[in-house]
Protein backbone atom coordinates (compact mmCIF):
# COMPACT_ATOMS: atom_id res chain seq x y z
CA UNK A 1 0.00 0.00 0.00
CA UNK A 2 1.15 3.52 -0.53
CA UNK A 3 3.84 2.85 -3.19
CA UNK A 4 5.88 5.87 -4.36
CA UNK A 5 8.27 5.82 -7.40
CA UNK A 6 10.16 9.03 -7.39
CA UNK A 7 12.09 11.05 -10.24
CA UNK A 8 15.68 9.71 -11.08
CA UNK A 9 16.58 13.12 -9.55
CA UNK A 10 14.65 12.17 -6.33
CA UNK A 11 13.07 15.75 -6.65
CA UNK A 12 9.38 14.81 -6.76
CA UNK A 13 7.00 11.72 -7.01
CA UNK A 14 6.84 10.77 -10.68
CA UNK A 15 4.01 7.91 -9.95
CA UNK A 16 2.00 6.40 -6.86
CA UNK A 17 -0.09 4.58 -6.28
CA UNK A 18 -2.85 3.80 -2.48
CA UNK A 19 -2.24 -0.25 -3.80
CA UNK A 20 -1.01 -2.47 -5.79
CA UNK A 21 -1.45 -6.05 -5.96
CA UNK A 22 -0.13 -8.86 -8.12
CA UNK A 23 -1.32 -12.19 -8.61
CA UNK A 24 1.51 -14.66 -10.03
CA UNK A 25 0.91 -18.42 -11.57
CA UNK A 26 3.31 -20.53 -9.53
CA UNK A 27 3.47 -23.37 -11.85
CA UNK A 28 5.19 -21.74 -14.89
CA UNK A 29 8.22 -20.52 -12.64
CA UNK A 30 9.52 -24.30 -12.77
CA UNK A 31 10.21 -24.11 -16.41
CA UNK A 32 11.65 -20.60 -15.84
CA UNK A 33 8.69 -18.53 -16.66
CA UNK A 34 7.00 -15.48 -14.52
CA UNK A 35 3.39 -15.53 -15.67
CA UNK A 36 1.34 -12.86 -13.40
CA UNK A 37 -2.41 -13.61 -13.40
CA UNK A 38 -2.97 -9.94 -12.51
CA UNK A 39 -1.52 -6.73 -11.11
CA UNK A 40 -4.22 -4.65 -9.85
CA UNK A 41 -3.93 -0.29 -9.47
CA UNK A 42 -5.97 1.53 -7.08
CA UNK A 43 -6.15 5.38 -7.66
CA UNK A 44 -2.88 5.53 -9.20
CA UNK A 45 -1.30 8.97 -10.07
CA UNK A 46 1.05 9.89 -12.15
CA UNK A 47 2.95 13.08 -13.21
CA UNK A 48 4.68 13.73 -17.03
CA UNK A 49 6.40 16.50 -17.38
CA UNK A 50 7.94 18.48 -20.34
CA UNK A 51 10.62 21.30 -18.92
CA UNK A 52 11.59 24.22 -21.05
CA UNK A 53 14.21 22.88 -22.51
CA UNK A 54 11.70 20.13 -24.11
CA UNK A 55 13.04 17.18 -22.07
CA UNK A 56 10.07 14.61 -20.83
CA UNK A 57 10.80 13.08 -17.32
CA UNK A 58 10.38 9.55 -18.68
CA UNK A 59 12.37 9.94 -21.48
CA UNK A 60 15.11 7.79 -20.02
CA UNK A 61 12.26 5.00 -19.62
CA UNK A 62 12.11 5.01 -23.62
CA UNK A 63 16.10 4.46 -23.79
CA UNK A 64 16.65 8.30 -24.36
CA UNK A 65 18.88 10.31 -22.75
CA UNK A 66 17.57 12.66 -19.98
CA UNK A 67 18.63 15.64 -22.14
CA UNK A 68 16.24 18.08 -24.13
CA UNK A 69 14.64 16.77 -27.26
CA UNK A 70 14.85 19.35 -29.85
CA UNK A 71 12.70 21.96 -30.38
CA UNK A 72 9.81 23.09 -33.34
CA UNK A 73 12.33 25.69 -33.89
CA UNK A 74 15.18 23.65 -34.73
CA UNK A 75 13.84 21.28 -37.53
CA UNK A 76 14.09 24.66 -39.32
CA UNK A 77 17.72 25.73 -38.60
CA UNK A 78 20.26 23.51 -41.40
CA UNK A 79 22.54 21.14 -40.03
CA UNK A 80 26.10 22.49 -39.20
CA UNK A 81 28.60 22.06 -41.48
CA UNK A 82 31.09 18.77 -41.35
CA UNK A 83 34.28 20.59 -40.74
CA UNK A 84 37.09 19.49 -43.29
CA UNK A 85 40.74 18.70 -42.65
CA UNK A 86 43.05 21.64 -42.95
CA UNK A 87 45.72 21.08 -45.98
CA UNK A 88 48.61 20.28 -43.18
CA UNK A 89 46.01 17.96 -40.90
CA UNK A 90 45.66 14.20 -41.59
CA UNK A 91 41.93 13.32 -41.94
CA UNK A 92 41.02 11.36 -37.80
CA UNK A 93 41.05 7.61 -39.50
CA UNK A 94 38.10 5.74 -37.71
CA UNK A 95 39.05 3.23 -35.06
CA UNK A 96 37.83 -0.80 -35.88
CA UNK A 97 35.27 -1.72 -32.81
CA UNK A 98 35.00 -5.26 -31.73
CA UNK A 99 32.21 -7.04 -32.62
CA UNK A 100 29.30 -7.01 -29.66
CA UNK A 101 29.04 -10.93 -28.10
CA UNK A 102 26.00 -12.67 -29.11
CA UNK A 103 23.77 -13.63 -26.49
CA UNK A 104 23.73 -17.75 -26.38
CA UNK A 105 21.33 -19.50 -27.74
CA UNK A 106 22.09 -22.65 -25.99
CA UNK A 107 20.58 -21.33 -22.33
CA UNK A 108 16.66 -21.05 -22.63
CA UNK A 109 15.68 -17.18 -21.93
CA UNK A 110 12.96 -16.56 -19.36
CA UNK A 111 9.93 -15.15 -20.68
CA UNK A 112 7.60 -12.70 -19.17
CA UNK A 113 3.24 -12.26 -19.46
CA UNK A 114 0.83 -10.24 -17.93
CA UNK A 115 -2.77 -11.80 -18.15
CA UNK A 116 -4.21 -8.44 -17.06
CA UNK A 117 -3.46 -5.07 -15.87
CA UNK A 118 -6.14 -2.90 -14.60
CA UNK A 119 -6.00 0.42 -13.30
CA UNK A 120 -9.09 2.08 -10.98
CA UNK A 121 -9.59 6.10 -10.45
CA UNK A 122 -6.44 6.90 -11.71
CA UNK A 123 -5.28 10.48 -12.11
CA UNK A 124 -2.46 11.43 -14.57
CA UNK A 125 -1.32 15.11 -14.52
CA UNK A 126 0.69 16.50 -17.63
CA UNK A 127 2.81 19.08 -17.11
CA UNK A 128 4.17 20.73 -20.20
CA UNK A 129 6.71 24.26 -18.98
CA UNK A 130 7.59 24.72 -22.64
CA UNK A 131 4.31 25.53 -23.95
CA UNK A 132 3.03 26.46 -19.80
CA UNK A 133 -0.26 23.98 -19.91
CA UNK A 134 -1.05 21.62 -17.32
CA UNK A 135 -4.04 19.34 -18.28
CA UNK A 136 -5.49 16.63 -15.78
CA UNK A 137 -6.81 13.48 -17.01
CA UNK A 138 -9.21 11.81 -14.47
CA UNK A 139 -10.95 9.09 -13.48
CA UNK A 140 -8.55 6.97 -14.90
CA UNK A 141 -10.09 3.19 -15.27
CA UNK A 142 -8.30 1.06 -17.80
CA UNK A 143 -7.52 -2.97 -18.39
CA UNK A 144 -4.83 -4.40 -20.85
CA UNK A 145 -4.90 -7.81 -21.33
CA UNK A 146 -2.27 -10.40 -22.38
CA UNK A 147 0.75 -8.20 -22.14
CA UNK A 148 3.52 -9.98 -23.35
CA UNK A 149 6.87 -9.77 -25.91
CA UNK A 150 5.08 -11.88 -28.68
CA UNK A 151 1.65 -11.27 -28.87
CA UNK A 152 -0.38 -8.17 -29.15
CA UNK A 153 -1.97 -6.48 -26.48
CA UNK A 154 -6.10 -5.40 -26.03
CA UNK A 155 -7.47 -2.73 -23.54
CA UNK A 156 -10.26 -0.72 -22.30
CA UNK A 157 -9.42 2.82 -21.23
CA UNK A 158 -11.99 5.15 -20.16
CA UNK A 159 -11.09 9.04 -18.46
CA UNK A 160 -11.74 12.46 -18.18
CA UNK A 161 -9.85 15.67 -19.42
CA UNK A 162 -9.45 18.37 -16.83
CA UNK A 163 -12.18 16.52 -14.08
CA UNK A 164 -14.42 15.97 -17.27
CA UNK A 165 -15.30 19.74 -17.61
CA UNK A 166 -13.12 19.52 -21.06
CA UNK A 167 -14.49 16.17 -22.38
CA UNK A 168 -14.45 12.44 -22.15
CA UNK A 169 -11.94 9.52 -23.41
CA UNK A 170 -13.71 5.73 -24.41
CA UNK A 171 -11.13 3.65 -25.80
CA UNK A 172 -10.66 0.04 -26.18
CA UNK A 173 -8.42 -1.45 -28.91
Amino acid sequence: QDVAIFEADQSAIWAQTKEIMAKLKLLPLLSKRIEVAKISLNQPEIVLKRSRDGAWNIGDLFGQPAEAAPLPSDASRPPAAASTPKQDEQPAKATPTAPSPQPSKTAASPTFAIDAVQLTDGKIRIVDDLLTVTTDVTDVNAQVRGISADSPIRFDLSAGLDGGKSGQIDTSG
